[in-house]
């Protein structure tokens, strides 16, 4: 299956549902892997350390195919968002959201480098990093 599902549990042994997002593309790009191994580099400043990253790089075999989904949260009103696999530490900047009863109800984009930390029934609050990486804590209005 190209997409994924989520098992919703309550009190008991079975899940009370599945939630299932289909026709996600789950191909290992070398676009994503190169912005991988770019921030690794980053964060390295001696030329020794830099050139050993850049060979583990170039020998490293990587998956064809990637994981479906990364972070998860439940807003205020009991709505399940799913958000993209990213590669490296980067937060997902688009979430599939489903209703309480399980419902995909769409796609919602957050700006580059903001992470969620609380949706509510009008807002999504999070740290927005700089290009400096210094956070910053931000409300967005959100419209239901």
């Amino acid at each position: 299956m190209d997409g994924y599902q989520i098992a919703v549990y309550g009190s008991g042994p079975l899940p009370d549902r599945i939630i299932r997002r289909e026709g996600l593309d789950p191909t290992v790009t070398q676009t994503g892997v190169d912005s991988l191994w770019s921030e690794r580099l980053a964060g390295l400043e001696e030329p020794e350390a830099r050139q050993g990253v850049r060979e583990l790089s170039s020998v490293t075999p990587y998956p064809e195919r990637r994981v479906a989904y990364g972070d998860i949260a439940v807003d205020s009103e009991g709505c399940l968002w799913v958000g993209e696999y990213r590669f490296g530490s980067d937060p997902p900047t688009r979430f599939d959201v489903f209703d309480a009863g399980g419902r995909w109800l769409g796609e919602m984009q957050v700006p580059e480098g903001f992470e969620v930390f609380e949706i509510g029934t009008d807002y999504v609050l999070g740290v927005q990093r700089d290009e400096l990486e210094v956070e910053h804590v931000r409300m967005y209005g959100l419209s239901r």
